[in-house]
């Protein structure tokens, strides 16, 4: 089985976020739904930018580097950056209306992924000692 490189999985991944914060949505309004006093789209900007800090592990991973700390801060730099760049080109958007806490849930996205980081790493070290065991 042939695997798709960390490199091009991650260029996929923000093709996508820039689709999905680019494109007119229409009639879909994610800003009514509330879940306990919490938007959806809130959520939803959580999510997109999850995976951001793993890729940084997978990436380094795939090279055969150590992940170091100047890595990380570069990579969640990186992140923050798009994060909030992608916010800020809302203002260049007709279409589109710039939000701060939009740009906030971004961040926050990144930073729980990067606290999650550790766990799933270890949980991923966890299954793949039991296969080898097996």
């Amino acid at each position: 089985m042939k695997i798709i490189s960390p490199a091009l999985t991650i260029f996929f991944y923000i093709l996508v976020i820039l689709i999905l914060y680019l494109l007119p949505t229409g009639s879909v309004n994610l800003n009514k739904p509330v879940i306990a006093s919490f938007r959806l789209d809130s959520l939803l900007h959580m999510l997109l930018f999850l995976p951001w800090m793993y890729f940084n592990s997978q990436f380094r991973r795939h090279q055969g580097k150590l992940i170091r700390t100047r890595s990380i801060i570069i990579w969640l730099f990186s992140g923050i950056l798009l994060a909030s760049g992608i916010e800020w080109i809302h203002l260049l958007v007709s279409y589109r209306i710039f939000n701060f806490k939009d740009m906030f849930y971004n961040i926050a996205g990144l930073l729980l992924g990067m606290a999650l980081v550790p766990v799933v790493n270890k949980i991923r070290g966890m299954s793949a000692a039991s296969l080898k065991n097996d």
